[in-house]
């Protein structure tokens, strides 16, 4: 059972199918090939033995035609070989003549072209001479049976009654002369021109037929035993190379699954340590491929941000924690002073107005959480309108204008003339500015001054708060929109530190970013950067 299970196991492995699938491949692959080799070989092997068969008609054929025995230094030449000046003549000497062949002949120290043509059924020799005239003969193919014959007999004494197949067809179908093996493999059927593979008793021969000008037909053949011999050692030769591909490319195919596999096996060890708990598992990048590291990375990433939120997720459970518990202490000690003391109306009336107040706080704080992960998490996308963000911002530095002058803070406005356009929530764009423009009021001293900027580039807007107040610390700016964080300057001022966290969640949702700049003692800056969408 546990064998079973095992097997089942192994067949069902992304690593085994990825195996079988390249030897799969490989097989196919190595079998085309094989198969290509097999067949070219195979048609090379048979397109040499066709012109072995012609070089042999055309022998045969010259011996017909002129009763001579055929000389290995002659040479057959085309009849398109022949000059205008020559074809001109020829027709002068005999008039309607049709050429049907030519060889280069060599006599002494020279070599002339004769050529064979037929004239009104009648067949000539026909070869222009050095004075320029044409000498012509006219020759009797039916008086070179016997020697014709005699040359079938030879040559297949020469290569072997039994391999060669030598034979002359009249126009009447008739057998003519033939080889000493005739009785087999004489055909008394249709002869059509052209190449045929004809069986005997010994093997199959490869028979080429050669349609005479006379209604003659010449057939030459040889026995493909040799040939089919050399194609099946080919074949065997061909079949142990594909078995060999065929297991390297499975054991190839294994140990590339393997290497490709490892990256995968190496995320999900660290993904089952994580399911137990460990968030701080990270899995090494290898050599495995873009994909596997890619995979790998993503991992990280995703357990790097899971262990950030859990981590976030504690320090806002005890910020929370904290900040709840300062609003309910206060209650729960003014209840009790309460309850012990008298027992009058305006004191019951004045612990419910704090309990009201403390209770308005705790609501608020929760409200910019759920507002603050709703915006990070996509799950309230912005409403798209169409506002000028000039006009927002003049409206916001107008409402804030008392507030600035209470506090003797100069307040300016540094905004371009034309409408600022752009495609986004009305009411949480508000809240971005109004949240840096009152943050600023917290931290600049009577006699300061708050700029408040907007510029339009080619394709972003960026819209600054600067402020002339405290500052700060360089080690608190990478903190400073983080949920509840607040630097020491901000204790003592009124705020839950979930201002600037809200501020940068909604101008992410909105596709741009928000940074801060600061000089202790000097002052600060904010940028929000937004790209331009309409």
């Amino acid at each position: 059972m546990a064998m079973s299970l095992s097997r089942k196991r192994i067949f069902d492995t992304v690593k085994f199918r990825i195996a079988l699938r390249y030897a799969l491949l490989f097989a196919l692959s190595s079998a085309l090939c094989v198969l290509i080799a097999h067949l070219t070989i195979r048609r090379g092997l048979l397109n040499g033995f066709d012109r072995q068969l012609e070089a042999g008609a055309r022998q045969f054929l010259y011996e017909y035609l002129t009763g001579q025995r055929y000389r290995q230094f002659d040479r057959e030449i085309p009849v398109s070989a022949v000059t205008r000046g020559e074809f001109d003549a020829f027709r002068k000497k005999l008039p309607g003549v049709v050429l049907l062949l030519g060889f280069e002949k060599s006599g002494g120290d020279e070599r002339y072209q004769t050529f064979f043509g037929v004239q009104h059924g009648k067949l000539y020799e026909l070869r222009q001479e050095s004075s320029g005239g044409v000498y012509s003969r006219e020759l009797r193919p039916a008086n070179h049976l016997e020697m014709l014959e005699s040359s079938f007999e030879n040559r297949a004494r020469l290569e072997g009654v039994r391999n060669v197949w030598y034979a002359l067809y009249g126009a009447d179908g008739k057998l003519v002369a033939s080889s000493p093996n005739s009785a087999e493999l004489a055909d008394a059927g249709e002869l059509t021109p052209g190449f045929s593979v004809r069986g005997s008793a010994r093997s199959d021969f490869r028979i080429m037929r050669l349609r005479l000008f006379d209604g003659a037909t010449l057939e030459v053949g040889q026995s493909l035993k040799p040939v089919q011999q050399l194609i099946e050692e080919y074949t065997l030769l061909h079949v142990g190379i594909f078995s060999f591909f065929l297991i390297v490319g499975t054991v190839v195919g294994w140990l590339i699954a393997r290497k490709f596999v490892n990256g995968v096996l190496r995320v999900s060890d660290a993904a089952r340590e994580t399911a137990g708990g460990d968030f701080s598992r990270r899995v090494p990048e290898g050599d495995g491929g873009a994909e596997i590291n890619e995979l790998v990375c993503t991992f990280n990433l995703m357990n790097s941000n899971t262990e950030k939120l859990f981590n976030e997720l504690k320090m806002v459970t005890d910020n929370v924690a904290h900040d709840l518990r300062t609003p309910l202490t206060r209650m729960r000690g003014l209840a009790e002073v309460t309850v012990e003391g008298p027992p009058e109306l305006g004191r019951y009336r004045e612990l419910a107005g704090v309990v009201a107040d403390e209770c308005s706080q705790m609501i608020q704080i929760i409200n910019t959480m759920l507002e603050i992960t709703k915006t990070e998490s996509n799950i309230e996308t912005p409403e798209a309108e169409l506002l000028d963000l000039r006009e927002m911002i003049a409206r916001a530095a107008e409402l804030f204008q008392p507030l600035a002058e209470d506090g003797d803070v100069r307040l300016a406005a540094e905004l371009p003339d034309a409408a600022v356009p752009f495609r986004g929530d009305r009411i949480k764009l508000q809240r971005v500015v109004s949240n840096l423009i009152d943050n600023a009021l917290k931290f600049t001293p009577p006699g300061g001054t708050i700029t408040l900027s907007l510029t339009v580039k080619e394709d972003t807007i960026l819209f600054r708060v600067a402020d002339t107040g405290c500052g700060i610390r360089e080690e608190d700016l990478e903190h400073i929109f983080e949920r509840f964080f607040r630097s020491d300057a901000s204790r003592t001022r009124p705020g839950n530190g979930l201002g600037l966290a809200l501020v940068r969640a909604i101008v992410r949702a909105h596709h741009g970013e928000i940074t801060a700049t600061s000089k202790l003692g000097e002052g600060s800056c904010f940028t929000v950067e937004l790209p331009k969408n309409c």
